[in-house]
């Protein structure tokens, strides 16, 4: 088809479907309705991937070894010792390994005044992932220390605002703390406390010491993560008071990010059932508009146009007006995913693929319920019309 031909049968149909836009808009607005849904849950979903695997400390690290005390109810405070590293190191296969504290949010009560309100709080030894948007980071000396400074939330920096009156001090579960700075919004928590002052102050450590183990090429990595385990269990300095176990990660995140998969695939496919309305709404859009064209469809017949390009007309405007309408289905789900994004504790990620898709399945619909319509217009008998 000659690009001049195929210009002006582009222009034809945006024509026809624009002197009709009150009928065209309701007909679009099953598909804007369904596309949006599944942009919705495609980001949603992609949204809580990332956010599950963020509290993974893993990285690419091959395993992790934790270190828990015998002692259910003991606070003692674990973590691995220098000798507990070298001992790993000489395990055959282990490339390197790396140790890590895995800092989890703790409930703290947060008091100013006589107004008080329970937060999260990350227990660390540094501002690691703190973006400090005023005033200034904890000092190193002050986590080496264990001072009593924190860094709080722009959002309980709101809150606190109304009852402070300037000053910079607030009390956790009791204990006076200097406000240093504020952090920007978006951690799992409102309040940093460096860990020595925590641990000092409360008597408990809420944090899990980790190491992260490399292993080398040609070796089982399953296999020899469980002989640095036996290994420190057998000969740690604190074997009899404490229990070393692999941590299989990659195994718990595949699990949960299938489970999120499944319930976004049962969503979509409810989405679907929108979709076929929007698709069978179409149809018989086209139906009509064929009706209301039969004069021009005779017109265009008798100076020149072929059967097929009658049909090609009316299959484009089907394909024009969905593909439309899954413009406006993206638009209306990125909306959506804004507005979760601003209340829900994690940012909903829409993919080049669920754009993809969408776009794919809004042409789909046109062409799958136009082709009825369009064969019907290029078969109708010319003698008869005129």
């Amino acid at each position: 088809m000659k690009l001049k031909k195929l210009k002006a049968i582009l222009l034809t149909a945006l024509k026809s479907i624009l002197s009709n836009k009150a009928r065209n808009f309701l007909t679009m607005f099953g598909i804007i309705i369904g596309i949006a849904a599944v942009i919705t849950i495609m980001s949603v979903g992609n949204g809580l991937k990332q956010k599950a695997n963020s509290f993974s400390s893993l990285g690419n690290a091959d395993g992790q070894i934790s270190i828990q005390s015998k002692d259910l109810n003991s606070d003692q405070q674990l973590s691995f010792s220098k000798a507990d590293i070298k001992l790993v190191e000489t395990v055959p296969g282990i490339k390197r390994v790396k140790m890590l504290n895995k800092a989890f949010p703790t409930p703290v009560k947060v008091q100013v005044g006589d107004k008080s309100s329970e937060q999260n709080a990350i227990i660390q030894n540094s501002n690691h992932k703190f973006t400090v948007v005023s005033g200034h980071p904890i000092s190193s000396d002050a986590f080496e220390l264990g001072l009593n400074q924190v860094l709080i939330s722009e959002q309980l920096n709101q809150k606190l605002k109304k009852y402070n009156h300037g000053r910079k001090v607030v009390f956790i579960n009791q204990k006076g703390f200097e406000v240093d700075g504020i952090f920007e919004d978006g951690q799992d928590s409102e309040v940093l406390i460096p860990q020595r002052a925590y641990v000092r102050d409360f008597g408990s450590n809420p944090n899990q010491d980790l190491i992260n183990l490399y292993v080398d090429k040609g070796f089982n990595k399953k296999a020899t993560l469980k002989a640095a385990a036996k290994t420190l269990q057998t000969k740690s300095d604190s074997k009899s008071q404490v229990k070393f176990a692999v941590v299989d990660n990659k195994a718990s995140m595949k699990f949960m990010n299938k489970i999120i998969d499944y319930i976004a695939y049962f969503i979509i496919f409810v989405a679907s059932i929108s979709l076929l309305i929007a698709g069978i709404g179409v149809m018989n859009t086209m139906y009509m508009t064929i009706s209301e064209r039969t004069q021009e469809i005779g017109i265009r017949r008798a100076f020149g146009a072929t059967k097929n390009d009658i049909r090609l007309q009316f299959l484009f405007e089907s394909a024009m007006l969905t593909l439309l309408g899954g413009f406006g289905g993206i638009l209306l789900g990125e909306g959506v995913c804004y507005v979760i994004g601003a209340f829900a504790p994690f940012k909903p990620v829409t993919s080049l693929q669920a754009i993809g898709v969408s776009v794919g399945v809004s042409v789909s619909i046109g062409i799958v319920f136009g082709i009825i319509p369009a064969n019907q217009a290029a078969r109708k008998n010319l003698i008869e019309i005129l």
